[in-house]
């Protein structure tokens, strides 16, 4: 759908963005529960909308994000 209409895609992330952030969140302990998630999304964002070499880091990068040692 980015590919196709990546306006629509855009403006439906300023919705969905702090709905899927709030859900996390309450997934997520410690203090910087709020900030862990908030970057976790971004990052999922960004894996979405801009297409990289780094797939294969993905998760790795939302286990860091939050604080999850692996």
């Amino acid at each position: 759908m980015i590919d196709i209409e990546p306006g629509h895609v855009i403006g439906q992330m300023s919705n969905v963005i702090p709905v899927m952030r709030e859900r996390l969140e309450r997934l997520i302990s410690g203090t910087r529960a709020e900030v862990a998630a908030a970057t976790a999304i971004r990052v999922a964002v960004a894996h979405y909308v801009v297409r990289s070499d780094d797939e294969d880091q993905f998760l790795d990068q939302l286990r860091h994000a939050v604080g999850i040692k692996r």
